[in-house]
């Protein structure tokens, strides 16, 4: 008789050994597979090294070559599109971009890398260490060897139909390249674009950089009225003066309605600092009248109309007699001794380059977070205002950038896609957004140069009872009482018969403004 629990058991151990086999050929089959990926990503990694290398060598050479003809710094930058452009790199490039960082010591010559195709980049890589990392890393490509401090950009230095021409004005310039792709646009004005333009200048013997061109209203004869509307170059300071204060006046102080200091730009101590002593009482209502009319300077003290003492040494960034010694205002500045705060000051010669001009100073709905590019520009030229001891505008000299300058910078094939989308929500799209934006990033003695800067704009937000500010945070919008701590740009409006006699644009070459 057969016994059936034995040929039950059997059965099952077939079974058992069957199933194993299957998964062993399984393990086999996904062994095989994942080694194949492997294999292949290795070599398309291998594929990949080669051909930057290759680029790598083809700028060493591009150094040699324009050494020959012109004096270089000890440091060159250049971009894949400018060796591709300009025949040292012959191959497809339409999925690479980056640069390279070429130094040269004595006869010897070395490389940095920051390069991406997409699939595969390489951040910081050298000869020795190229570490080749999947992906593509916007962030990390974004703080490249244009912002070294010591190098400049060749990425488009020999492109001519970008350079200025001296025989040309400077806003017939701008607008001459408008068209030309030159990163410069017409949005509300003419603005450069992009992570590092070509806008670099030299004035007050530091550079600075320009914004844009804008029609404004401003004084031609200086006799602090506005009489005249036309366009204007707007610049910028390329370092920072320091992590200041916006405003720190107590209650009654002024038109302050809150111990967090005011909002009000025409009154603040920051005010106070960058601008001579004539524009004290230079803020104006929306029905046209002074909003604190009786301001006075005595003794190195701006009073207010109550005579309530507000800041000590007004116009200390014009005269080079006053120091800066407010610890209160200053009291994260860099390069700061004894309570002094230390910075190259404004120049007679710079200084008489500067135009006195209406700076608008309207305010937006407390729904900030929505607003877009197109949104801050409407509101800012506006007339919303706190009430009727806030301005809508100020005429004056030295102001900081808008919220509007700051988007519309942005460029890059996402531009579009930024100016759509509300700044507040740009640290969600950063390496779309503010890393292709060149206001985003600030030069500091206190950091390394090109930092993702944290900076104070003029833009206010009027139906907050804080009084708040704003500021570009983490490339975004964000509000913060004036007390607050941020970096400081100071900029200005040149002049109309401001010139250029000199220069390329570019960090080692600026344009030279004469008058």
């Amino acid at each position: 008789m057969i016994d059936m629990n034995k040929v039950k058991e059997l059965l099952k151990q077939k079974n058992i050994r069957l199933i194993i086999r299957i998964f062993l050929m399984i393990d086999l089959i996904i062994f095989g597979i994942v080694g194949t990926v492997f294999l292949i990503d290795s070599i398309k990694k291998d594929i990949f090294k080669h051909n930057i290398l290759k680029y790598a060598d083809s700028a060493v050479e591009a150094y040699k070559k324009i050494s020959n003809e012109k004096t270089l710094q000890k440091i060159e930058c250049f971009s894949l599109e400018y060796l591709k452009e300009n025949g040292y790199i012959d191959a497809d490039l339409s999925k690479y971009y980056g640069s390279i960082r070429v130094e040269k010591n004595d006869d010897n010559y070395k490389y940095t890398l920051w390069i991406s195709n997409n699939e595969y980049y390489v951040s910081k890589g050298t000869k020795d260490n190229m570490i080749v990392k999947n992906g593509s890393s916007a962030k990390e490509l974004s703080n490249t060897c244009n912002y070294t401090g010591t190098s400049s950009s060749i990425g488009t230095l020999v492109k001519e139909d970008c350079i200025f021409n001296p025989e040309l004005s400077i806003s017939e310039n701008i607008k001459t390249l408008t068209d030309k792709k030159c990163d410069i646009t017409k949005d509300h004005g003419y603005r450069f674009i992009g992570e590092n333009p070509n806008n670099y200048v030299l004035f007050n013997d530091e550079i600075w950089r320009i914004i844009g061109l804008f029609e404004e209203n401003y004084d031609s004869n200086g006799d602090g009225k506005l009489d005249k509307k036309g366009y204007l170059v707007k610049i910028i300071r390329n370092n920072i003066l320091g992590n200041l204060l916006y405003d720190f006046k107590g209650v009654g102080l002024g038109n302050s309605l809150h111990e967090y200091g005011s909002n009000d730009w025409s009154q603040s101590q920051l005010m106070f600092m960058l601008n001579p002593t004539d524009y004290i009482n230079s803020g104006y209502n929306s029905n046209g009248n002074l909003s604190h009319n009786g301001f006075y300077v005595q003794d190195n003290y701006v009073y207010d109309n109550k005579g309530n003492k507000l800041y000590k040494n007004p116009g200390s960034y014009w005269d080079e007699s006053l120091d800066i010694i407010d610890p209160d205002l200053f009291s994260k500045v860099y390069n700061r001794e004894n309570n002094t705060l230390h910075f190259k000051k404004m120049s007679d010669d710079a200084g008489k380059m500067v135009a006195t001009v209406k700076w608008n100073l309207g305010g937006f709905a407390s729904q900030y977070q929505s607003e877009t590019a197109s949104a801050y520009y409407k509101y800012e030229r506006g007339n919303k205002a706190l009430d009727l001891t806030h301005p809508v505008y100020w005429i004056g000299k030295v102001g900081l950038m808008y919220v509007s300058d700051y988007a519309y910078a942005v460029g890059g094939i996402h531009r579009d896609y930024c100016l759509e989308k509300s700044l507040y929500n740009w640290d969600t799209v950063i390496t779309k957004c503010a890393y292709s934006d060149w206001l985003f990033y600030a030069d500091s003695d206190a950091y390394t140069i090109g930092h993702q800067s944290n900076q104070w704009v003029l833009d206010l937000l009027p139906s907050d009872e804080y009084q708040a500010v704003l500021s570009i945070v983490d490339g975004r919008d964000r509000t913060f009482y004036s007390i607050s701590h941020f970096e400081v740009r100071p900029s200005v409006y040149l002049n109309e018969n401001v010139v250029i006699t000199s220069g390329l644009g570019t960090y080692s070459d600026p344009y030279v403004l004469e008058m």
